[in-house]
């Protein structure tokens, strides 16, 4: 549950996200597609409500102003807080811990692909009862077969069998990415995530993924496949033991 925010607040949660469109691209995106709610707005900050994926985005000035934004609000079990060092407020307000820190990976209207073809790769989207999804790693294979229920997982075949996969997160951000062992070192995760990002593109202004800080394999691939990637580090955070 979160709380009214007042006449402009709309306008006013444009102005500052647009002054940093890189590491404010989710809370941007799920403004723009009708998925977030406003619950504070303000030259200090701004906080979203991303609802399918229930996700709070709170995008603040600096670390000293995210705790003015969210005093207040309420039912907050995971969230990504900008800049990262905004970490304790959150943690003192809501009890969450980080899961993780990461950069934000962008490519905008006009992009293009940036790597070749994997030649005979085919991309075919995933079935919530497609035995292809024994072959996702067991740690993530349950969202993956939850996102498969949604149409948003879609699978490489090359040489005839199941190589790669790739997708899209419920707040509409790309993900999912893995390459199996035996497949790796071909080109295929580059040609996946530009696949991706090309399908992102054809209905959207914006294709935004979010990298671990220390993966700088991943980093790497973004950059190779022509995304731009951000400096500033977003925390994600989460209920501890969930």
């Amino acid at each position: 549950m979160g709380r009214s925010t007042p006449a402009g607040s709309r306008e006013e949660a444009q102005a500052f996200l647009a002054r940093n469109p890189l590491d404010h691209a989710k809370a941007i995106e799920s403004l723009r597609r009708g998925n977030g709610r406003i619950e504070a707005a303000g030259p200090r900050g701004v906080v979203v409500h991303d609802l399918p994926s229930d996700t709070w985005f709170v995008m603040a000035r600096n670390a000293e102003a995210v705790d003015p934004l969210v005093v207040g609000l309420h039912g907050v079990s995971q969230c990504e807080v900008f800049p990262a060092e905004g970490e304790p407020a959150i943690a003192r307000r809501f009890g969450l811990e980080a899961d993780a820190h990461c950069v934000m990976a962008v490519a905008r209207t006009g992009w293009r692909a940036q790597v070749p073809a994997v030649a005979g790769a085919e991309i075919s989207p995933v079935g919530p009862s497609s035995p292809d999804l024994d072959l996702y790693p067991e740690s993530g294979r349950a969202y993956a077969r939850a996102r498969a229920r949604d149409g948003a997982l879609w699978a490489a075949q090359l040489e005839g069998a199941t190589a790669g996969f790739v997708g899209l997160h419920d707040d509409g951000s790309m993900g999912l990415l893995h390459v199996l062992p035996d497949w790796r070192r071909r080109g295929l995760g580059a040609m996946l995530l530009t696949r991706m990002t090309a399908r992102v593109l054809a209905g959207a202004p914006v294709a935004c993924s979010q990298i671990e800080a220390g993966n700088g394999a991943s980093i790497r691939l973004h950059r190779r496949a022509g995304l731009q990637v951000g400096e500033g580090l977003t925390a994600w955070m989460g209920t501890p033991g969930a």
